[in-house]
């Protein structure tokens, strides 16, 4: 999950070098913090929120098939 989220980003931003994620795995959960420029966090931020809404959406749906719980946080 973490190649796809990294994947995902890196399309969203263009400049996968500029994105950095940090994942921190438990048992119950998964966090992923992304640091990431002023301008790359507009673009993964989206208008309104709705891009990191969706991307939020779709990793909940995926997590529901481990059993746990997916956090995005961007910095």
């Amino acid at each position: 999950m973490e190649k796809l989220f990294s994947y995902i980003f890196s399309i969203l931003v263009g400049d996968k070098d500029t994105v950095k994620v940090n994942v921190s795995d438990t048992d119950y959960e998964i966090r992923f913090r992304v640091k990431a420029g002023q301008r790359e966090r507009l673009r993964i931020i989206g208008r309104d929120g709705k891009v990191i809404t969706s991307v939020r959406d779709y990793f909940k749906a995926v997590s529901r098939k481990f059993n746990k719980k997916v956090y995005i946080s961007i910095e």
